[in-house]
């Protein structure tokens, strides 16, 4: 069964042009989107990563996308969603 929040699925195969690489794609990378702390671990796991992709050919800018924490904005969407779950329920429930 699919999301139903997803979109509709696309049959594309994006893995059909792997053996192509990425010399000359153009990648943005944000250690932390702006906001958040990372794990010294992962952050060095996705640099690692990332710096294989700059080997590889691929242009590799460190950007700061500017986003700010989205958890309030969130919290008050899943808060509402969760009154309005626990209103159909009885006392005993």
């Amino acid at each position: 069964m699919r999301d139903w929040y997803a979109l509709p699925d696309e049959k594309q195969d994006y893995s059909s042009d792997l053996d192509k690489g990425v010399a000359g794609l153009r990648i943005a990378y944000s250690p932390n989107f702006g906001y958040t702390e990372v794990d010294a671990e992962v952050a060095a796991l996705v640099k690692a990563a990332v710096d294989v992709f700059a080997k590889l050919g691929a242009i590799v800018e460190e950007v700061d996308p500017g986003f700010v924490n989205p958890r309030p904005i969130f919290q008050t969407f899943w808060q509402a969603g969760a009154a309005k779950l626990l209103r159909g329920f009885s006392s005993e429930q």
